[in-house]
Protein backbone atom coordinates (compact mmCIF):
# COMPACT_ATOMS: atom_id res chain seq x y z
CA UNK A 1 0.00 0.00 0.00
CA UNK A 2 2.79 2.41 0.89
CA UNK A 3 5.87 2.68 -1.23
CA UNK A 4 7.76 4.95 1.13
CA UNK A 5 7.28 6.80 4.43
CA UNK A 6 9.88 9.33 5.54
CA UNK A 7 9.76 11.26 8.81
CA UNK A 8 11.61 14.49 9.57
CA UNK A 9 13.75 14.37 12.71
CA UNK A 10 15.16 17.14 14.91
CA UNK A 11 18.51 15.38 15.44
CA UNK A 12 19.48 13.11 12.57
CA UNK A 13 22.31 11.35 14.41
CA UNK A 14 20.17 10.67 17.49
CA UNK A 15 17.35 9.26 15.36
CA UNK A 16 19.83 7.23 13.31
CA UNK A 17 21.11 5.58 16.52
CA UNK A 18 17.55 4.88 17.69
CA UNK A 19 16.27 3.25 14.49
CA UNK A 20 19.54 1.47 13.79
CA UNK A 21 19.33 -0.04 17.29
CA UNK A 22 15.75 -1.21 16.84
CA UNK A 23 15.97 -2.40 13.25
CA UNK A 24 19.44 -3.92 13.70
CA UNK A 25 20.90 -2.81 10.40
CA UNK A 26 22.42 0.12 8.64
CA UNK A 27 20.24 2.31 6.44
CA UNK A 28 21.01 3.15 2.85
CA UNK A 29 21.05 6.62 1.33
CA UNK A 30 22.49 10.03 2.07
CA UNK A 31 20.14 12.93 2.78
CA UNK A 32 17.34 10.40 3.24
CA UNK A 33 18.36 7.42 5.36
CA UNK A 34 16.16 4.45 4.50
CA UNK A 35 15.41 1.02 5.91
CA UNK A 36 13.29 -0.52 3.15
CA UNK A 37 10.20 1.70 2.88
CA UNK A 38 10.83 3.62 6.13
CA UNK A 39 13.19 6.59 6.20
CA UNK A 40 14.35 9.62 8.18
CA UNK A 41 15.60 13.05 7.09
CA UNK A 42 16.82 16.10 8.96
CA UNK A 43 14.15 18.68 9.82
CA UNK A 44 14.67 22.29 8.74
CA UNK A 45 12.75 25.56 8.65
CA UNK A 46 10.58 24.39 5.76
CA UNK A 47 10.16 20.83 7.03
CA UNK A 48 9.53 20.74 10.80
CA UNK A 49 10.22 17.63 12.84
CA UNK A 50 7.54 14.94 12.76
CA UNK A 51 5.69 14.75 16.09
CA UNK A 52 3.14 12.38 17.55
CA UNK A 53 3.19 9.95 14.68
CA UNK A 54 2.57 6.27 15.31
CA UNK A 55 4.50 3.76 13.19
CA UNK A 56 3.98 0.01 13.57
CA UNK A 57 6.73 -2.27 12.26
CA UNK A 58 5.79 -5.82 11.34
CA UNK A 59 7.37 -8.70 13.28
CA UNK A 60 7.22 -12.42 12.57
CA UNK A 61 6.97 -13.63 16.17
CA UNK A 62 6.41 -12.55 19.75
CA UNK A 63 10.07 -13.21 20.45
CA UNK A 64 10.95 -10.68 17.76
CA UNK A 65 8.62 -8.12 19.36
CA UNK A 66 10.17 -8.76 22.78
CA UNK A 67 13.69 -8.39 21.39
CA UNK A 68 12.79 -5.14 19.57
CA UNK A 69 11.44 -3.59 22.77
CA UNK A 70 14.30 -4.90 24.93
CA UNK A 71 16.94 -3.49 22.58
CA UNK A 72 15.39 -0.07 22.90
CA UNK A 73 14.99 -0.14 26.68
CA UNK A 74 18.50 -1.51 27.21
CA UNK A 75 19.86 1.33 25.06
CA UNK A 76 18.16 3.86 27.34
CA UNK A 77 15.09 4.70 25.24
CA UNK A 78 11.72 5.31 26.82
CA UNK A 79 9.11 2.55 26.80
CA UNK A 80 5.68 3.44 25.48
CA UNK A 81 4.18 0.11 26.53
CA UNK A 82 5.70 -3.25 27.41
CA UNK A 83 5.26 -6.17 25.01
CA UNK A 84 1.98 -7.98 25.46
CA UNK A 85 -1.38 -8.89 24.02
CA UNK A 86 -3.79 -6.13 22.94
CA UNK A 87 -6.96 -8.23 22.50
CA UNK A 88 -9.13 -5.16 21.97
CA UNK A 89 -7.67 -5.06 18.46
CA UNK A 90 -7.42 -8.77 17.74
CA UNK A 91 -7.36 -11.82 20.05
CA UNK A 92 -3.76 -12.55 19.03
CA UNK A 93 -2.48 -8.96 18.59
CA UNK A 94 0.89 -8.68 20.32
CA UNK A 95 2.94 -5.50 20.40
CA UNK A 96 5.66 -3.60 22.25
CA UNK A 97 6.12 0.18 22.13
CA UNK A 98 8.89 2.75 22.46
CA UNK A 99 9.26 6.51 22.00
CA UNK A 100 11.76 7.78 19.47
CA UNK A 101 13.94 10.86 20.22
CA UNK A 102 11.19 13.19 18.95
CA UNK A 103 8.46 11.49 21.00
CA UNK A 104 6.88 9.50 18.17
CA UNK A 105 5.37 6.15 19.08
CA UNK A 106 7.17 3.22 17.47
CA UNK A 107 5.87 -0.32 17.74
CA UNK A 108 6.79 -3.85 16.78
CA UNK A 109 3.69 -6.02 16.34
CA UNK A 110 2.64 -9.50 15.29
CA UNK A 111 -0.04 -12.16 15.61
CA UNK A 112 -2.95 -10.87 13.53
CA UNK A 113 -1.81 -11.41 9.93
CA UNK A 114 -2.67 -14.58 8.05
CA UNK A 115 0.94 -14.80 6.93
CA UNK A 116 3.98 -13.27 8.64
CA UNK A 117 6.52 -11.31 6.69
CA UNK A 118 5.83 -8.69 4.05
CA UNK A 119 6.61 -4.96 4.21
CA UNK A 120 8.58 -3.52 7.12
CA UNK A 121 5.83 -1.02 7.97
CA UNK A 122 2.66 -2.68 9.16
CA UNK A 123 0.62 0.46 9.78
CA UNK A 124 0.54 4.21 10.45
CA UNK A 125 -1.78 6.34 12.56
CA UNK A 126 -2.30 9.97 11.61
CA UNK A 127 -4.23 12.32 13.88
CA UNK A 128 -6.66 14.73 12.23
CA UNK A 129 -8.54 17.74 13.54
CA UNK A 130 -11.87 16.87 11.91
CA UNK A 131 -12.61 13.18 11.36
CA UNK A 132 -15.72 13.86 9.29
CA UNK A 133 -13.89 16.18 6.92
CA UNK A 134 -11.02 13.72 6.63
CA UNK A 135 -13.44 10.90 5.89
CA UNK A 136 -15.18 12.89 3.15
CA UNK A 137 -11.82 13.57 1.52
CA UNK A 138 -10.67 9.95 1.62
CA UNK A 139 -14.02 8.57 0.49
CA UNK A 140 -13.73 10.87 -2.54
CA UNK A 141 -10.23 9.77 -3.55
CA UNK A 142 -10.33 6.13 -2.35
CA UNK A 143 -11.90 4.70 -5.55
CA UNK A 144 -9.22 6.35 -7.68
CA UNK A 145 -6.48 4.94 -5.43
CA UNK A 146 -8.08 1.49 -5.13
CA UNK A 147 -8.37 1.91 -1.36
CA UNK A 148 -11.07 0.51 0.90
CA UNK A 149 -12.55 2.58 3.74
CA UNK A 150 -13.81 1.03 6.96
CA UNK A 151 -16.66 2.25 9.11
CA UNK A 152 -15.89 4.60 12.02
CA UNK A 153 -14.18 2.87 14.94
CA UNK A 154 -14.14 4.91 18.13
CA UNK A 155 -12.73 8.10 16.68
CA UNK A 156 -10.89 6.65 13.73
CA UNK A 157 -11.35 4.86 10.42
CA UNK A 158 -8.95 2.80 8.35
CA UNK A 159 -7.97 2.96 4.70
CA UNK A 160 -6.63 -0.32 3.45
CA UNK A 161 -5.44 -2.28 0.47
CA UNK A 162 -4.37 -5.89 0.73
CA UNK A 163 -3.48 -6.49 4.36
CA UNK A 164 -1.96 -3.07 5.14
CA UNK A 165 -3.65 0.20 6.12
CA UNK A 166 -3.38 3.61 7.70
CA UNK A 167 -5.88 5.32 9.97
CA UNK A 168 -6.89 8.96 10.37
CA UNK A 169 -7.59 9.44 14.08
CA UNK A 170 -9.42 12.17 16.00
CA UNK A 171 -9.30 11.52 19.72
CA UNK A 172 -9.17 14.95 21.33
CA UNK A 173 -5.43 15.48 20.88
CA UNK A 174 -4.13 18.71 19.43
CA UNK A 175 -3.66 18.43 15.71
CA UNK A 176 -0.19 18.57 14.30
CA UNK A 177 1.01 21.69 12.53
CA UNK A 178 1.98 19.86 9.37
CA UNK A 179 1.91 16.47 7.85
CA UNK A 180 2.63 15.00 4.49
CA UNK A 181 1.15 11.65 3.84
CA UNK A 182 1.74 8.77 1.46
CA UNK A 183 -0.25 8.57 -1.71
CA UNK A 184 -0.46 5.02 -2.97
CA UNK A 185 -0.42 5.98 -6.61
CA UNK A 186 2.88 7.85 -6.76
CA UNK A 187 6.45 7.03 -5.88
CA UNK A 188 7.64 8.14 -2.46
CA UNK A 189 6.31 9.63 0.71
CA UNK A 190 7.23 11.89 3.49
CA UNK A 191 5.18 11.72 6.61
CA UNK A 192 5.50 14.82 8.79
CA UNK A 193 3.42 15.54 11.81
CA UNK A 194 4.28 18.18 14.31
CA UNK A 195 3.23 19.48 17.62
CA UNK A 196 0.71 17.67 19.66
CA UNK A 197 0.40 17.11 23.35
CA UNK A 198 2.84 14.56 24.73
CA UNK A 199 1.28 11.68 26.56
CA UNK A 200 2.76 10.04 29.60
CA UNK A 201 4.37 6.73 28.65
CA UNK A 202 2.35 3.69 29.44
CA UNK A 203 -0.98 5.44 29.16
CA UNK A 204 -1.41 5.40 25.41
CA UNK A 205 -4.65 4.75 23.69
CA UNK A 206 -3.41 4.60 20.18
CA UNK A 207 -4.65 1.63 18.45
CA UNK A 208 -3.04 0.31 15.34
CA UNK A 209 -4.08 0.10 11.90
CA UNK A 210 -2.29 -2.00 9.56
CA UNK A 211 -0.33 0.19 7.35
CA UNK A 212 1.77 -0.46 4.42
CA UNK A 213 3.46 1.20 1.61
CA UNK A 214 3.15 4.71 0.38
CA UNK A 215 4.16 6.65 -2.59
CA UNK A 216 5.07 10.25 -2.85
CA UNK A 217 7.94 12.07 -1.43
CA UNK A 218 5.81 14.91 -0.24
CA UNK A 219 2.13 14.92 -0.79
CA UNK A 220 0.21 17.23 1.48
CA UNK A 221 -2.43 15.58 3.57
CA UNK A 222 -4.62 16.47 6.53
CA UNK A 223 -2.70 17.81 9.52
CA UNK A 224 -2.51 15.44 12.38
CA UNK A 225 -1.64 14.51 15.88
CA UNK A 226 -1.09 10.85 16.37
CA UNK A 227 -2.07 8.24 18.80
CA UNK A 228 0.55 6.37 20.65
CA UNK A 229 0.87 3.14 22.06
CA UNK A 230 0.62 1.43 25.29
CA UNK A 231 -2.75 -0.15 25.44
CA UNK A 232 -3.37 0.08 21.86
CA UNK A 233 -3.84 -1.37 18.60
CA UNK A 234 -5.92 -1.93 15.65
Amino acid sequence: MFDHVTIRVSDREASLRFYRTLLEREPRGGEYLEWDEFGIAQADDEHPATRNLHVGFAAESRDEVDAFWRRGVDAGYESDGEPGLRPQYHPSYYGGFLLDPDGNSVESCTGFRDEPGGPLIDHLWLGVSDLGESRRFWETVAPVLSLNVTDDRQGRFHLWAGDRSFAPVANGRRRARTSTLPSPWRPTTTSQSSTASRRRPGTGTTALPASGRSTTRATSAPSSSIPRGTTSRR
